[in-house]
């Protein structure tokens, strides 16, 4: 794996009942799910899962010191930070901490390359500050796929401690909220005019012209568009289609989960949505 992205369920302090009797120790902290120690987190074998390549790891930054100490056991060397300024209806959020409100999450980037070998990866891609909507619990934004998948395009990408909302074509993911136990995770499409969800089910419109340019009915219906710029999609499966046979000729993706679009006049040619879009 050239690419593994990393959050893993740290011990907030006053996260646990009965935390001590200091008086921020309160239930407003519980966490839905287990944590795991410092130490358990550093005894993880990520080390093991990439010999050269990068590792994302988002952190509490009250632990920046204690990652920077993983990411050397794991064999990676500090070179940047990501940081996520959390955003709710386009103003700051704040959430809750310990001492302070929090209005940030900061994510390690590590880097490590064996003597004598070298990586290809696209340099200067984006800054290193993220403005984005607060969603799920737990939720990353979604620019930090994006930030990953254009510096190593097509690389072979793991996600460690994933849950249904981060999964992703083209990336394995690994944890133990996975799977139809959790809530069922779709693909969902935004309307770019009401910014409304298109979820599986429900028709949509793509753009045949106009890059990553999705319509809900209602709104295609409604908007002074010609309609012969856009194409129906029917969303008649409950859920995304994995089409085990078919790989995208562009990114390699194999194989191409969700929308596959196949090439009328070329054999065996065939696009996933990003690509498309």
């Amino acid at each position: 794996m050239l690419v593994i992205i990393m959050d893993p369920p740290w011990r907030i302090k006053g996260a646990q009942q009965n935390d001590s009797s200091f008086m921020f120790s309160n239930s407003k902290f519980n966490l839905e799910y287990d944590t795991l120690s410092n130490q358990e987190i550093m005894n993880l074998k990520v080390e093991r899962l990439s010999r050269k390549g990068f590792l994302f790891l988002w952190i509490l930054s009250n632990q920046i010191n204690t990652a920077y100490e993983m990411m050397n056991k794991w064999g990676y060397e500090v070179v940047d930070q990501v940081v996520w300024i959390k955003l709710k209806d386009k103003k700051i959020y704040l959430s809750h901490g310990y001492y302070f409100m929090h209005s940030f999450e900061m994510c390690l980037i590590g880097y490590k390359c064996p003597p004598g070998e070298q990586i290809e990866y696209n340099t200067k891609i984006c800054n290193d500050v993220l403005f984005g909507e607060v969603r799920a619990k737990s939720q990353k934004p979604e620019e930090l796929y994006e930030i990953a998948d254009m510096l190593m395009p097509g690389s072979k990408k793991i996600e460690l401690f994933a849950r249904n909302h981060n999964l992703r074509a083209g990336w394995f993911s690994l944890g133990n909220q996975l799977g139809e136990t959790y809530e069922k995770w779709y693909n969902i499409v935004n309307c770019d005019n009401c910014n409304e969800p298109i979820y599986i089910g429900i028709k949509r419109y793509k753009a045949r012209h106009e890059p990553d340019y999705d319509l809900c009915e209602k709104c295609f219906e409604s908007l002074e568009k010609n309609h012969d710029d856009f194409f129906q999609m029917n969303n008649l499966v409950n859920e995304d289609v994995l089409h085990k046979y078919h790989s995208c000729n562009h990114c390699m993706t194999e194989p191409i989960w969700g929308v596959r679009f196949a090439c009328i006049d070329c054999e065996n040619f065939d696009l996933c949505e990003c690509c498309f879009d």
